[in-house]
């Protein structure tokens, strides 16, 4: 594994793995300050805008979505349960690892859905408190 020196912020070291960026040349071209910046490299900030309420609308939306695919799958193993009488032997029992399976996935894709709502939401709320508490401090220097 290849672990270039990178230089961020005046400090250089062995810290990241080599990973392609779309829009810079290589990983060390990818700066996170304007003192790091080369001719070649973007400075992600220059690029970076955040919409916080489509952040908020996103996350709602990835909560939504886990609420209506739990519906769905109600609908599902109702189904599967109202079958499972009319099938016997190694039918009924493959039904029934079937209706395990999507269980398990369904929790899994639950879990994995609302873990990004929930982190969408928390990067929101850390950026706008962010946000806010910059504008102050930069407020109370001019007064």
């Amino acid at each position: 594994m290849y672990r270039p020196h990178v230089q961020v912020g005046g400090l250089v070291g062995e810290a990241f793995d080599r990973v392609k960026v779309r829009g810079a040349a290589l990983p060390e071209a990818l700066c996170f300050t304007a003192q790091c910046r080369r001719a070649e490299g973007i400075v992600v900030a220059d690029q970076l805008k955040v919409d916080p309420v489509a952040l908020h609308n996103g996350s709602n939306d990835m909560f939504d979505s886990v609420g209506e695919a739990a519906l769905e799958f109600v609908g599902h193993e109702d189904g599967l349960a109202e079958a499972a009488p009319g099938w016997i032997g190694s039918s009924q029992q493959a039904l029934g690892e079937l209706a395990a399976r999507w269980g398990a996935r369904h929790s899994h894709h639950k879990l994995a859905v609302g873990g990004l709502g929930s982190h969408v939401a928390d990067a929101m709320v850390r950026y706008v408190t962010n946000e806010d508490e910059s504008a102050r401090a930069v407020r109370s220097v001019g007064e």
